[in-house]
């Protein structure tokens, strides 16, 4: 017994084998290199409908403001990026508080306020994202580039279902014409409120939904899955077990019941590299709709960059020839029209930094009919 238990004790602390003994044997076992692993970026994101941040109602000007509250709660849950829904605000623009930057949209003063669409970006986080697009109220994305790749990362508000045929089939146009429009190499992340319920009929929707999504499709929700399968999109929440809280982020306030509305989608591709997405109950606002986080692990890509030809260099190794120097002010002034140049060679140079930009070509082709292209041999100690 007392054998078995020393073999789970370090080599150095047997009784049978000294340290010595122990270093000995320790240098002729060839010690395995763990492998090289693929750098991959983590990337928490988030969607929430905040209901109004803007100054637009009595509630949000008597009370704090709606962004510092929502900048504490997404710092809290840890969130790097979130697409915000309803923010009420005018035009376009930003606002940084303690740990956030929130970029919204929406419509222009004396239009009706109740829409716009926002993005949250972690501070610490401003330097890898680009201007964001504002596309229309409902509509806006961020383009960010971390250590895995470009990941698009957009903010949709969707009409909700007593909303005009025509609004519907101009926000669904809108974000098709979005999503065609990113590169075939970017992730994408599809964030928002689309007042849609997805259901949970798997086998219909084979790669768009999972096997444990919840409630019934409606209209909105057929929209969406259609959508979802142009694109090759999936529902992140309907991809992970978990309870029904867990899933919705909406009560109906006449019937009392639990939908879920707000989602987070993501390419087919993606799936492998999602670690969770459930609502957050927790979160609060002032609002009636539960935050929606997703942990996405992203894989790296390899960026293909295609170089431009290398021009050819002059060999200015005969600059020492004063019968090549004559020729060439006498080919250069017959181009340039003059007939007084500078006779030295550091003068040629000069001659090329007055010249304009369209005449410096000529003046490198005139310079190269004389003395041709460099070559390996031209750059190894070889005076002037």
């Amino acid at each position: 017994m007392n054998n078995k238990r020393n073999l789970f004790k370090p080599l150095a602390d047997r009784g049978s084998l000294n340290v010595s003994a122990a270093a000995r044997l320790g240098s002729r076992v060839k010690q395995a290199r763990p492998g090289r692993q693929p750098a991959t970026a983590s990337l928490t994101l988030g969607c929430w409908n905040v209901r109004s941040v803007g100054p637009q109602t009595d509630a949000t000007l008597s009370s704090p403001r709606k962004t510092a509250l929502i900048d504490l709660e997404l710092d809290r849950l840890g969130i790097q990026l979130a697409s915000l829904s309803e923010t009420w605000w005018y035009s376009s623009g930003s606002i940084r508080e303690e740990h956030y930057t929130i970029f919204w949209n929406g419509f222009e003063n004396g239009d009706k306020p109740k829409q716009g669409v926002g993005i949250a970006v972690r501070n610490t986080l401003l330097s890898c994202v680009e201007q964001p697009l504002f596309v229309s109220p409902r509509l806006m994305s961020i383009r960010m580039r971390i250590r895995a790749g470009y990941i698009t990362v957009i903010s949709a508000y969707a009409p909700t279902l007593l909303a005009s045929e025509e609004d519907k089939d101009e926000f669904y146009q809108q974000l098709s014409d979005l999503l065609s429009s990113i590169a075939a190499g970017h992730d994408i992340a599809l964030l928002g409120d689309f007042n849609a319920r997805i259901g949970a009929d798997a086998d219909s929707w084979a790669s768009v939904i999972g096997r444990f999504g919840v409630g019934k499709i409606n209209e909105n929700g057929q929209r969406l899955l259609e959508l979802c399968s142009l694109f090759n999109l999936s529902v992140a929440s309907s991809f992970f077990k978990g309870s029904f809280r867990s899933k919705v982020t909406w009560m109906h306030p006449r019937s009392r019941r639990w939908h879920q509305l707000d989602h987070v989608i993501i390419q087919r591709r993606q799936l492998l590299g999602l670690k969770q997405c459930r609502s957050m109950h927790s979160a609060d606002c002032e609002t009636d709709h539960a935050l929606v986080r997703c942990k996405l692990q992203i894989t790296p890509k390899k960026f293909y960059q295609t170089r431009p030809k290398p021009l050819p260099i002059v060999d200015v190794s005969p600059t020492r020839d004063s019968l090549r120097n004559q020729r060439f002010q006498q080919l250069l002034s017959s181009k340039l029209g003059s007939t007084t140049l500078i006779q030295t060679p550091p003068g040629v140079q000069l001659v090329m930094s007055l010249c304009p930009m369209h005449l410096r070509p000529m003046v490198t082709d005139q310079r190269r009919s004389l003395t041709g292209f460099a070559t390996t041999s031209t750059f190894f100690y070889r005076p002037l």
